[in-house]
C-alpha cells in the first residue's frame, strides 16, 4: 500500500477560496491522502463561523480532519499544530487561497520516494485577478545560497513537500517568524537534506491582488530576527551576493518605512540599509521617489510598479490549462 501524504491546509480569514483548496487535496490521482485544515481564526467571529460553516461539508469524509485554534497564533504555529496531527510518511502544505493540479502529490511522492532527497518542489504558477502573471522555474539541486539570493525560489509556501522524518528533525516551523516563515524553514530544510526540483506545474499561487507592504515595526522585527538567526549564512556569500540578498531586503524595508509617512521609520530604515551596505546613491535616490509616489499617489504606484504585466503573454501547456480552469469552476 502507497505511503500517506497529509496536506495540512493553514486557514485565516481565507474562507472564500478554502472550500477549493481541500477539494484541490481530495481530488488528487495519489489515493492515499490525509487533509488537516487548521483554523488559525479566533472564536466567536464571522471568519471562524465561516470557516465552520465549510468544514460541515467535509465532516462525514474520513480522510478530512478539522482543527480549530483557541485563539489566532500565526501562520507557523498552524503549520505546527497540523504537523502534530498528521499521520502521513510525507507533509504537503497547501495555503487556503492556492490549489494543487490533480497529479501533485503522485510527481513529488514519486521524485523522492527512495531516494536520497528529503523535500521536493516544483514550478508554481500566480495567478492575480484571474490573470497568469508569471510561472517561477526550478532550480536543479538548490542550496541555501540560492534561497538567500531568491526568496521567492519556491514561489508558494504552498510548495513545500517535505519528509516526516525531516520535520521531525527540525521540529517543524519556527513560531518566533511571524513573516519568511517559508524561508526559514526552507534554509534549514537545505542545511539537513536535499531537494528535489521538478520541472512541472502543479500548484497554483492565486491571489486576488497584491497588497502594499506590511507594517514597517513588524517587517523590521522580522528581518532583525531572520539577519540574526542565519547571520552565518548570510556572511558566507561573497561582496556581490550580500549586496544583492541586502539590496531586496532593504528596498521592501525602505518602501515600508516611506508608506508609514513616519519620518522616524523613513530615517530608521535608511540606518539599517547604510549599515549592511553603505553609501549607494543610485539605489537610494530611487528608493525615494518611489517611496514619494507610493505616499501620493498609491493606487498609480500599484498599477506601475506592483502589478505591472509582463510584456509577453504567458501560455501554459494545454493539459495545464485545462486543470487550473477546472479548479477555478470548484470556487
Amino acid at each position: 500500500m502507497s505511503e500517506i501524504v497529509s496536506v495540512i491546509i493553514t486557514t485565516y480569514k481565507g474562507t472564500n477560496k478554502l472550500r477549493r483548496a481541500i477539494l484541490s487535496a481530495l481530488k488528487q490521482t495519489y489515493e492515499n491522502v490525509e487533509v488537516i485544515v487548521v483554523d488559525d481564526n479566533n472564536p466567536e467571529t464571522k471568519d471562524r463561523a465561516n470557516t465552520e460553516k465549510i468544514m460541515s461539508e467535509f465532516e462525514n469524509i474520513n480522510n478530512v480532519r478539522y482543527i480549530k485554534h483557541d485563539h489566532n497564533r500565526n501562520g507557523a504555529v498552524a503549520r505546527n499544530t497540523g504537523i502534530k496531527a498528521s499521520k502521513g510518511q510525507y507533509v504537503a502544505f497547501l495555503d487556503d487561497d492556492d490549489f494543487f493540479l490533480p497529479n501533485r502529490i503522485q510527481i513529488c511522492v514519486d521524485a523522492i520516494e527512495n531516494t536520497e532527497y528529503i523535500a521536493c518542489y516544483t514550478k508554481s504558477v500566480l495567478i492575480t485577478n484571474g490573470k497568469i502573471k508569471r510561472v517561477n522555474d526550478v532550480k536543479i539541486d538548490p542550496s541555501y545560497k540560492d534561497v538567500l539570493l531568491n526568496q521567492n525560489l519556491l514561489g508558494t509556501g504552498s510548495n513545500i513537500f517535505v519528509s516526516k522524518k525531516c520535520l521531525r528533525a527540525l521540529q517543524g516551523f519556527d513560531e518566533r517568524f511571524l513573516r519568511y516563515q517559508d524561508v526559514e524553514f526552507i534554509l534549514r530544510v537545505l542545511e539537513y537534506g536535499k531537494m528535489k526540483a521538478v520541472d512541472t506545474i502543479t500548484v497554483v499561487k492565486d491571489v486576488e491582488d497584491i497588497r502594499f507592504m506590511p507594517k514597517f515595526m513588524r517587517l523590521k522585527d522580522m528581518q532583525l530576527l531572520f539577519q540574526s538567526t542565519f547571520g552565518q549564512q548570510i556572511e558566507e556569500l561573497n561582496n556581490d551576493e550580500k549586496w544583492a540578498y541586502y539590496s531586496v531586503k532593504y528596498y521592501d524595508l525602505l518602501l515600508s518605512a516611506f508608506e508609514s509617512k513616519r519620518v522616524g521609520n523613513i530615517c530608521a530604515a535608511f540606518s539599517m540599509f547604510h549599515k549592511h551596505c553603505g553609501v549607494h546613491i543610485g539605489f537610494e535616490i530611487k528608493i525615494v521617489i518611489k517611496g514619494i509616489i507610493l505616499c501620493v499617489f498609491p493606487e498609480w504606484y500599484k498599477d506601475k510598479f506592483v502589478q505591472k504585466d509582463s510584456d509577453e503573454a504567458i501560455v501554459l501547456p494545454s493539459d495545464q490549462e485545462r486543470m487550473i480552469e477546472s479548479m477555478y469552476k470548484e470556487e
